[in-house]
């Protein structure tokens, strides 16, 4: 068995995944799931009025959403075991 890590936004029509990244390395995984999250937070947020990124990527999702609208910065980031046989 081996642990990937998948990164999707979901889209709010159809409450489904969209745009996936799959990555084996947990550091990485999260290291990109921040970059997203600031992405949004530096382009829907305002400094003035929010304050500055929170540095915890759930964190500044759920403010999103809560200022915003809950049909923005909708990210998961999940954990999946899977099984990996040998090439034939």
């Amino acid at each position: 068995m081996q642990e990937i890590w998948v990164l999707a936004t979901v889209l709010a029509d159809e409450n489904a995944p969209a745009m996936p990244a799959v990555f084996t390395d947990e550091a990485e995984a999260w290291a990109k799931y921040d970059a997203m999250i600031r992405s949004e937070w530096d382009s829907l947020m305002n400094a003035d009025n929010d304050g500055a990124y929170p540095g915890d990527p759930d964190e500044a999702q759920d403010r999103t959403r809560k200022a915003i609208g809950a049909e923005w910065s909708r990210w998961e980031l999940t954990c999946h075991d899977i099984e990996i046989s040998a090439a034939r």
